[in-house]
């Protein structure tokens, strides 16, 4: 029967004869059984070859071990298992005959297999002894791992290359578990060893004051699988705090109660930077509120950005009024041309300036010189941005210098007066001198007498004239003695017509019959002269009106208390010398 088996048409034992499908009438059951077991076998994903123990001849091979190979089935049945195992790598081979030869089996490990087309192809290789009915078989299995293994490469080299990433990037990557535990770190913080913080809990490395705003932020992200940030400052081995610009993700978004991971950026350097801003910053405001000057910043449009709150002071606008706006419609009228050339001017030539002078129109109207000096300022790219600087009010400063070159002026008017009328005087003793002997020396009824008299009087009223302009200059001297008020300004009208300018018309009414009063004509004439000259002062450049009035009356009556010099008793009357002028005043 054995021979039968063996001579009958059913296959060798491992043949795997493609689809073919039963012969008819066939009523085994193990046949049956065969064909199905065939049919599996070349629909399995893995290659399977089967070969005789005394020769190495294969007897077969599914079709996944001929697509692996690239033969066909022709191709390798008959060939033996040897001229197989040149298809491997010479050690590998070695390894594969001396490891089937000691334990009858050759575990499953990766190896390299050629192709028919010469290309390798990396397969998972095991064999193993197969006992059949005639005789011993190896049955050989093969399976392509050349996508798996490149899927692994892919897989190891992208491992390396985020490994490197994490390594090397310059912030730090702390893996927490759900008790915020450190599970990994990438490199070391502030000086400490990475294994002193493995196994610990993060908290205990932040600054205290900060450690439950983080704790609540894990907490948050851990609940609610959201990403979170903030800065949080980390304790080093000295104490002091190093800050961190801290991220806070899930370490699995499925999942995000099972941990989370931590991106903290240094931004040490950045927090000192800011502090010294800061600091900076309120340097520059305590320095700004201690000058009485009026530090400003203006854009290329001239517009301020930036104006320190002296400005009120200086022209009565808050500092929030002048940003966005400019001085332009602040300028006094006859300064206002100026101002725009200057601003052009430097527009064209970015360069310091220094104490420029141009008058401005205060809030409540009245004029205001400001001293400004001024630098550009420069972008990155040395693009002009504008303008920075400081403006002075030299209001008074230019005030006192009018005064004093008005006194200087009247100084040297005096001066020149006093010397005029000393000559003149020298003349005048000449002529009166000679008037007088002339009429000592002509008869009472000569016809000269009346023109010689005319003469003495004219030289006697010139005297007059020169010692008014010696006290005008200050070289009078101090003498009392009874003075009509009237006939003194009426005798001055002449000079004050003269010391006023032609637009100003002079108005005398003067009262006769006043009460003479103790003082010094000199003095007196020089005091009425002052006031004339300020009333002119006061109507400046436009026509006008001054007028001087000479009165008396009871104290009380018509003259304040606060006008009077000394005490004066009832019933005694008073005399007053009144100026009056139509000009608006003289600027404070």
């Amino acid at each position: 029967m054995a021979q039968d088996r063996r001579t009958s048409d059913a296959p060798l034992p491992g043949q795997f004869p493609g689809s073919e499908a039963p012969p008819p009438g066939a009523r085994s059951d193990l046949r049956t059984v065969e064909f199905v077991f065939r049919q599996i076998l070349n629909s399995s994903p893995v290659g399977i070859s089967v070969s005789r123990v005394r020769d190495g001849q294969i007897v077969d091979m599914n079709d996944e071990f001929l697509r692996i190979l690239g033969f066909t089935r022709e191709e390798v049945v008959g060939r033996t298992s040897h001229e197989l195992l040149l298809w491997t790598a010479s050690d590998q081979r070695e390894t594969i005959v001396r490891e089937f030869r000691e334990q009858g089996r050759f575990a499953p490990r990766a190896i390299e297999m050629r192709r028919k087309d010469g290309s390798l192809v990396d397969v998972l290789f095991s064999a193993s002894a197969l006992a059949t009915a005639d005789e011993p078989h190896t049955i050989a299995w093969v399976m392509d791992i050349t996508d798996r293994l490149r899927a692994e490469e892919r897989l190891r080299a992208s491992e390396e290359q985020w490994r490197s990433l994490a390594e090397n990037a310059p912030v730090v990557i702390i893996t927490l578990d759900h008790d915020a535990t450190v599970l990994s770190v990438n490199r070391s913080i502030t000086g400490r060893p990475v294994s002193e913080y493995l196994g610990k809990t993060v908290f205990g490395f932040l600054h205290p004051d900060h450690r439950e705003r983080a704790r609540a932020m894990v907490e948050m992200v851990l609940g609610s699988g959201q990403p979170a940030t903030g800065e949080f400052p980390i304790v080093t081995p000295t104490g002091a705090p190093f800050w961190f610009q801290v991220s806070v993700a899930p370490r699995s978004p499925s999942k995000p109660a099972d941990g989370v991971i931590l991106v903290a950026a240094d931004i040490n350097q950045r927090r000192k930077m800011e502090e010294a801003l800061r600091e900076s910053e309120q340097r520059f405001g305590d320095i700004v509120r201690s000058l009485g000057d009026w530090v400003w910043e203006v854009d290329t449009a001239s517009c301020f950005t930036y104006s320190s709150p002296q400005i009120e002071n200086i022209l009565g606008y808050t500092a929030e009024e002048m940003l966005g706006k400019s001085l332009a419609h602040s300028a006094a009228p006859g300064d206002h041309a100026r101002y725009l050339a200057n601003k052009e001017a430097y527009l064209r030539r970015p360069e310091p300036f220094r104490d420029l002078e141009i008058w401005y129109l205060h809030r409540d109207g009245h004029r205001v010189c400001l001293a400004v000096s001024g630098v550009p300022v420069f972008d990155a790219e040395g693009v002009l941005r504008g303008f920075r600087g400081v403006a002075h009010d030299v209001t008074e400063r230019l005030r006192e210098e009018a005064e004093v070159q008005q006194a200087r002026r009247v100084e040297s008017l005096g001066v020149l007066a006093g010397g005029i009328a000393h000559d003149f005087n020298n003349l005048l003793t000449a002529i009166l001198g000679n008037a007088e002997l002339a009429l000592a020396e002509l008869p009472v009824g000569a016809g000269s007498r009346p023109l010689i008299a005319q003469i003495q009087s004219a030289g006697l009223h010139a005297a007059e004239l020169t010692r008014q302009m010696l006290a005008y200059a200050g070289r009078g001297r101090f003498a009392i003695q009874p003075v009509d008020l009237t006939t003194a300004v009426r005798e001055m009208a002449q000079l004050l017509g003269a010391s006023i300018p032609k637009k100003v018309e002079l108005s005398l009414d003067l009262a006769d019959g006043l009460p003479v009063v103790e003082a010094d004509p000199a003095q007196l004439r020089q005091l009425v002269m002052n006031l004339v000259i300020n009333a002119t002062e006061a109507i400046g450049e436009r026509e006008g009106r001054i007028s001087v009035r000479t009165v008396s009356g009871e104290p009380g009556d018509r003259f304040r208390s606060d006008f009077m010099l000394g005490k004066i008793e009832a019933g005694r009357q008073q005399v007053c010398v009144e100026i009056a002028d139509s000009g608006h005043g003289v600027a404070q």
